[in-house]
């Protein structure tokens, strides 16, 4: 797995989306919390696959079907 890839996703994803949660605590009116929910989005966007490549990686190369299959369907 390309660790540097995944951690190059994943930390700016978990910090964007860290800050739009904490301005959902001043939002005021219908414009800032489109703003705050599509800051979330782009957030969550970002990091999509992560926890699947992840779990990829952490898996056994014999067993990776079996488990990615049963990931993603407890994920779901």
């Amino acid at each position: 797995m390309d660790k540097y890839g995944l951690k190059a996703a994943a930390i700016p994803s978990t910090l964007l989306m860290g800050l739009a949660f904490s301005l959902l605590s001043v939002v005021k009116g219908d414009v800032s919390l489109a703003a705050v929910a599509l800051v979330i989005g782009v957030g969550n966007g970002i990091c999509g696959g992560i926890l699947n490549a992840f779990s990829t990686g952490l898996t056994l190369r014999n067993a990776r079907t079996q488990f990615l299959g049963l990931w993603i369907l407890g994920t779901s």
